[in-house]
Order: structure tokens, then C-alpha cells, then sequence
């Protein structure tokens, strides 16, 4: 399965934007914030992920009675024995104003998700890896060396 992204992302100038070399996409993924760029740095070197596609989907949904686009941030394709999972990377004070202000949205990629082998998850800046300083910097250390066969040592 491959997505193209469904909404590109614009430079920012309140947020950090980038673009990441990820080995397993075989391309640059486009990030738009530092939450973003240090989980594409985790989700590379996990055994458990297999490919990502920013920006994956566009999905429609209707509040006040008018129609709204919500664009999650990655699509992560796992092992064949597991469901996909569709990501939304948030800051843990962030996430708390989006489910109260703007749950509608999240009921309905939950809606879209259903009976698709598909999961919907949330990474937060409360996850232990992103948390840990050392951790983030080992991981964008070992990247630059990902690439490197043992006669290269």
C-alpha cells in the first residue's frame, strides 16, 4: 500500500518544518514540528515499522453543519499480523484543547479507520523516548550511521 500525501506541508514560521531521509520510505518525509521530526527518528529504528506516509489521508466531517478536512500526520504500516496505524503527533497540552474543542474530527477517522485493519493512535511529548534527552540524541546519532555495512567499520 502506498499514500501520497494528501495535503503538503507549507513552511512555517511558528512551527519547525523539514523534510527527513527516511530508509525505510526510500524518500524524504515532510515533518511540521519538532514532535514530528524526533517520533520519525524513533519510528525509523523500530523493528515494528515498516514505511510511513506523511500526510496520508483527507477525511471530511461536519461540525455546526458545516463541512471540515482533517489531514492526520503519518500513516504507519506495520508486520502483516498486525493493524496499520494512523497517527496524530501532539503536544500532551495541545491534545487536551483539540478533544475538547475539536473531537468531531477524531470520531470520524475512528469512523473511517473501522473494519480496515487500520488503528488511530496519538504519540504525545509524555512518551518516555521523546522525553529522554539522551535517548533523541542517540537515535539522531545512530541514523547517520544506518546506511553503513561492517567492511565500512
Amino acid at each position: 500500500m502506498k499514500y501520497n500525501p494528501s495535503r503538503i506541508i507549507p513552511k512555517n514560521y511558528r512551527n519547525i518544518t523539514g523534510k527527513f531521509a527516511s530508509k525505510k520510505a526510500s524518500r524524504l518525509i515532510s515533518y511540521e514540528s519538532k514532535l514530528e521530526r524526533d517520533f520519525l527518528y524513533l519510528f525509523e529504528l523500530d523493528n515494528q515499522v515498516i514505511n510511513m506516509f506523511e500526510q496520508p489521508i483527507t477525511i471530511q466531517y461536519i461540525k455546526n453543519n458545516k463541512t471540515h478536512r482533517y489531514t492526520p500526520d503519518l500513516y504507519i504500516v506495520t508486520p502483516p499480523n498486525q493493524n496499520d496505524i494512523v497517527a496524530e503527533m501532539k503536544y500532551n497540552d495541545d491534545l487536551k484543547l483539540e478533544l475538547i474543542n475539536n473531537k468531531d474530527k477524531f470520531r470520524a477517522l475512528i469512523e473511517y479507520t473501522k473494519n480496515k485493519n487500520i488503528d488511530f493512535k496519538f504519540f504525545t511529548d509524555k512518551c518516555l523516548k521523546i522525553k529522554s534527552d539522551a535517548y533523541k540524541f542517540n537515535t539522531h546519532f545512530l541514523i547517520n550511521y544506518n546506511e553503513l555495512s561492517s567492511a565500512d567499520y
